[in-house]
């Protein structure tokens, strides 16, 4: 229906596109302002809408711009911008080009809609409209970007009406891809103005996200006021700020009307710069086109043919609060994927409870037979069987991590479900708070019958180890182009606790292969936990020596795993430690050949591996880049010819780090809390 729609609403590609083409991009969204300016009454009804004809004059029509794009005629036209139509001379290809022509009063327009058009050429996203190329002359400023065929969805709902519910859903499945694209990006970008305006719709029935006029980085600080009333999120005004643009007809943006919230005078203290605003309009935009009615006008779902599946998520896209609405479009995808899911285990549901009810009827009149206990379980195990099926069918981790979840419930003592999800959880490198939470909870509420499956449980509670040691908390996951540092250098602060907690439980647990690496991790996430403490109160002495011994433990353990994130964050602690601890490690005895024995494996190590992305990359080389440093470092520990290398005569490590010379007894710098990189890399 979507390509219809779209091919249903003019004569040619050209006149469809009408004002829309003028919105391409960014600051083009005002070549159709006036169409998305004002909205109230019934429904829709009052939406005006440009007529999308060609003009056959304008300022700077047959021009020929930076020698190669020959101006056509005018697609659309706004305050202080005209997009054209245009063939690249070149490439005899077609383009849109949008001039823009600020007036004399208003220099700083030219540089604001330079600086957006820069903002948007970073973006690299099939939905997002490019800009390739940038002309200035004494004209103005001319930006050349792909040309989209097609309508606005704003006029697609005018002259349609209401969307079947199957396209407006593959609409916003496009949508959400976009935008979980600008919110995942190293800055984050909010796009704060979706709406049915700046949404365009191809014959195909493929989306291009237009209009960054007041897209932000997360790591700025936005104003308020900035957006489309009714569409908006309501924290993105303040009370005033939304009266004064009812007053005058603006708000910085193009006012359809206010917001519930900011007509009840509530001014929100949320930074509109947060990824739900755009969860906000998304919501709201699905609204509108299931339902042809302004979301200004409040929730109303009267008379529309819509699943009460979808209308949840709509309406909790839609929540006034942020903290109640989807945490990110990625949420709000996978609630669209299985708007079905609820009815389907509403009749699993209802099946299960008819067949129990049948069960102990029958039990009454039979004794409770064990054959009926042995149907019981198969319809049960029946049920697991299909859930698990689903798991491992599915291209989409996100329907197999549900899956996994609903093989727990219908069988919680089948410890494969809960394995599964491990490996889901550090197959991009990144075990997030989300995964932590379901992982965590299904593991706590059915704990006390994994229990029992004695090297099951064990194996679990080691996966859980290892989870929290190597990808706990990262900003990114390991291997992605986006950030470097994260899981070795940024991990939460409450991971090794958490770690240690789960491979004692696995050591306590005992009966599988792994056991004495649990015990490896289990006493190195001690250390890690404990060592700044016991420095300070002068208590750490033989707890290097331990901690060495683990580390010859780990590298080789880690060399036996094909993981690169394993590998590469075992090489990488050794490499911290040794930096940070060789004259601790002299003083507890370990000699000068076991150090270089142990940087020599975890160069090696490094040098195996193969990385996965430039962020691996980079660690790989940082390692093996620290080579030198560290047998520096080493050799200086050894040098003082003043300290005996059985620490005779020293209290502890020999260190006191509250001493206020900052130096131990034998003269050399007691080593306090490493730097942040190191500390949390050990960790």
């Amino acid at each position: 229906m979507g390509a219809s729609a779209v091919k249903n609403t003019g004569a040619s590609v050209v006149t469809n596109t009408g004002a829309s083409a003028g919105s391409l991009t960014g600051a083009a969204g005002d070549a159709c302002a006036s169409g998305d300016a004002h909205a109230s009454g019934a429904g829709m009804s009052r939406f005006k809408t440009q007529p999308g004809k060609p003009s056959v004059a304008g300022d700077a029509v047959g021009s020929l711009i930076g020698g190669r794009y020959l101006l056509l005629f005018v697609v659309g036209r706004g305050g202080v911008s005209v997009v054209y139509a245009a063939r690249d001379m070149t490439l005899n290809k077609l383009w849109a080009v949008k001039h823009c022509r600020p007036r004399d009063d208003e220099p700083s327009t030219l540089a604001a809609f330079r600086a957006e058009a820069a903002f948007i050429k970073r973006f690299d996203h099939p939905c997002i409209p490019r800009i390739v190329d940038f002309v200035e002359n004494s004209l103005g400023l001319f930006v050349v970007m792909d040309y989209v065929e097609g309508v606005t969805l704003r006029t697609i709902i005018i002259d349609s009406g209401r969307q079947p519910a199957s396209t407006v859903v593959e609409w916003a499945l496009q949508l959400c891809d976009v935008l979980e694209y600008l919110h995942g990006r190293k800055t984050p970008v909010v796009h704060r103005d979706i709406k049915p305006g700046n949404i365009m719709i191809t014959p195909e029935g493929k989306v291009r996200l237009i209009d960054f006029g007041i897209a932000h980085e997360r790591s700025g600080s936005p104003e308020r006021g900035r957006g489309t009333p009714g569409f908006s999120a309501p924290e993105q005004f303040a009370a005033n700020d939304v009266a004064d643009g009812i007053a005058d007809g603006i708000a910085d943006g193009t006012v359809d009307g206010a917001a519930a919230e900011c007509n009840r005078g509530s001014a929100r203290s949320c930074c509109s710069a947060d990824p739900r605003v755009d969860v906000y309009a998304l919501g709201a935009t699905m609204y509108a086109a299931l339902t042809a009615r302004h979301p200004r006008r409040g929730v109303d779902w009267y008379g529309v043919a819509c699943d009460r599946a979808l209308r949840q998520v709509v309406e909790r896209c839609m929540e006034d609060d942020p903290a109640k609405r989807f945490a990110s479009c990625a949420h709000v995808a996978y609630a669209l994927k299985h708007c079905d899911d609820g009815a389907f285990q509403a009749s699993v549901r209802r099946r299960w409870r008819g067949f129990v009810a049948t069960v102990l009827a029958a039990a009454v009149v039979l004794g409770a037979s064990p054959c009926f206990a042995a149907a019981a379980w198969h319809v049960r195990n029946n049920d697991y069987s299909h859930w698990m099926t689903v798991a491992g069918l599915s291209a989409d981790a996100h329907e197999s991590w549900q899956a996994y979840r609903y093989a727990i419930h219908a069988s919680p003592t089948h410890t494969e479900p809960y394995e599964e999800m491990i490996r889901l959880a550090k197959a991009d490198g990144v075990f997030d708070s989300r995964e932590e939470s379901e992982l965590c909870d299904e593991l706590t509420a059915h704990a006390a019958e994994l229990e029992s499956q004695a090297d099951g449980w064990g194996r679990l509670c080691y996966g859980m180890g290892v989870l929290y040691w190597y990808y706990a908390d990262a900003d990114d996951a390991c291997g992605t182009d986006e950030t470097t540092d994260s899981c070795w250098a940024k991990p939460r602060n409450h991971a090794m606790a958490s770690a240690s907690s789960w491979m004692r439980q696995a050591v306590d647990a005992g009966g599988f292969e792994e056991l004495d690496s649990a015990q490896v991790y289990a006493d190195m996430a001690d250390f890690s936990v404990q060592i700044v403490q016991r420095a300070n109160e002068g208590t750490d002495k033989g707890l290097y020596a331990a901690y060495f011994s683990n580390l010859e433990r780990m590298v080789r353990t880690a060399a036996d795993d094909a993981n690169p994130v394993v590998s590469l964050s075992a090489a990488w602690q050794i490499v911290v430690a040794l930096q940070v601890y060789p004259r601790h490690f002299r003083y507890d005895a370990i000699t000068l050949e076991r150090m270089r024995a142990l940087e020599s494996q975890a160069m090696q190590l490094a040098l195996r591996t193969e990385a996965i992305g430039r962020k691996q990359a980079d660690m790989k080389a940082r390692i093996l880049h620290a080579a030198d440093d560290l047998r520096a470092a080493m050799e200086q520990a050894f040098s003082d010819p003043g300290a005996g290398m059985d620490g005779a005569g020293m209290d502890g490590a020999g260190m006191d780090a509250k001493s206020e010379q900052g130096r131990d007894r034998h003269g050399e710098e007691s080593v306090t809390e490493p730097s942040a990189e190191m500390a949390t890399a050990l960790r």
